[in-house]
């Protein structure tokens, strides 16, 4: 077996950091594709509350270290590819029980770069999903295929713990991971961890169900499952701002797959006819692709529900012409920063529900969401019935490799 040695140049004093990470008996990577974060702070509160000392990782736009509980801000100065791992090292500055880092899957390299320094004992995989097909594969079992790799990094034995309530992504993604840890059977034990099925519908049920699990089957601590999933409710509520505009901001879904489970879950709780707006990067070139293989599916699905349609950034005639044609016909392409008031102004006046989606960082977006987010004109409504989701059934593991059920 080979093994992945990135030269560990950022911290000072190696050896002093392996006998510090050697001596962290709970060493935890959250990877995969959607809800990282929330998992790796799920994790961190779980493990807190069961008397253990902590130290976690968030990546993404607001990188956080949380020691303890205490959250700690993280400034980036510059930005690179490796854009979390000069933090690493701050380990060295802790005495912890369990270590939970968040994994940013942007390349193969820089997965397999964390899970050399972390040298993890469990990896958490809340889901895998289509997305970074530039650098991760060109499908779905591409991109798992280069997850499985990095169980091979180091030479310790893992727990693999796996969720996924999509049953369609589960389908594809379990047997690859399950055919992997077979032929390694030394290095990987696979937990393929079911979701309830009257919960599959709820988007981030997922991160819920795989620190129930991991919390009972490492120590026998329960799980306050009713505050996460108020947590969840408190995230998929729509919101309703002084100007009368109402808006879910879907724009931090970077992935169809999950883009289309919760555009379901909205749209199943509320009349309003929807609003997309989509910004497309230009460095995000195979996401774009992607979100266009699907619109065909969200057509399907959705259409009737689906009023109007704005596209901005890089490419859009492009996008604009793979659409369906019904949703042509309600769509407009290269859009900018003036259009925003406008475009506000119609979704208002059409009564529709707007929801930014595909990429969030980038102006235009800042633009619309500080319109529709201002604290200033912002206020809350309840438009979800979550009586029937008050607890969370038992969850057991599942030896012999059982699937979710068909849909």
């Amino acid at each position: 077996m080979t093994l992945f040695k990135p030269e560990l140049h950022h911290i000072q004093d190696i050896e002093a950091y392996n006998r510090k990470i050697s001596h962290i008996s709970h060493r935890i990577i959250v990877e995969g594709t959607r809800g990282k974060s929330s998992t790796v702070r799920m994790l961190e509160e779980c493990i807190r509350n069961a008397g253990y000392t902590t130290l976690a990782k968030t990546t993404g736009e607001d990188p956080e270290l949380i020691y303890n509980g205490e959250i700690i801000s993280i400034f980036r100065e510059h930005d690179t590819i490796l854009l979390d791992y000069d933090n690493i090292p701050s380990i060295l500055h802790y005495d912890v029980d369990a270590l939970i880092i968040e994994n940013q899957a942007i390349t193969p390299y820089t997965m397999r770069y964390v899970h050399q320094i972390i040298q993890p004992r469990h990896v958490i995989i809340p889901n895998i999903r289509i997305d970074h097909i530039e650098g991760l594969g060109d499908d779905l079992i591409g991109i798992t295929e280069n997850f499985t790799k990095n169980l091979l990094v180091t030479p310790d034995r893992k727990e693999v713990y796996y969720t996924e309530p999509i049953p369609k992504a589960h389908d594809t993604v379990y047997p690859v991971l399950e055919e992997f840890a077979e032929n390694h059977d030394d290095l990987v034990r696979l937990h393929d961890i079911e979701v309830p099925r009257p919960y599959r519908r709820l988007p981030g049920i997922e991160n819920v169900c795989i620190c129930t699990y991991f919390m009972k089957h490492n120590f026998g601590f329960p799980v306050d499952v009713g505050s996460f999933l108020r947590r969840i409710r408190q995230k998929l509520t729509i919101k309703t701002n002084e100007a009368s505009i109402n808006y879910f901001n879907a724009s931090k879904i970077n992935d169809p797959i999950s883009f289309i489970h919760m555009l379901s879950f909205i749209l199943g709780q509320t009349d309003d006819r929807v609003a997309l707006i989509g910004y497309l990067r230009h460095d995000r070139a195979g996401r774009n692709e992607i979100f266009e293989d699907f619109f065909d599916e969200i057509a399907e699905k959705f259409g009737e529900r689906i009023g109007r349609i704005w596209l901005a950034g890089y490419g859009t005639e492009h996008f604009y012409d793979r659409l369906p044609e019904p949703l042509k016909q309600v769509a407009d392409y290269n859009v900018g920063m003036d259009d925003i008031p406008e475009i506000l102004n119609t979704v208002r006046d059409r009564r529709l529900l707007a929801i930014p989606m595909i990429n969030r960082v980038n102006a235009f977006m800042d633009e619309l969401i500080k319109m529709l987010e201002d604290p200033a004109y912002t206020g809350k409504r309840g438009n979800y019935r979550f009586d029937q989701v008050t607890g969370l059934s038992e969850i057991h593991e599942n030896d012999s490799g059982g699937q979710p059920s068909p849909e």
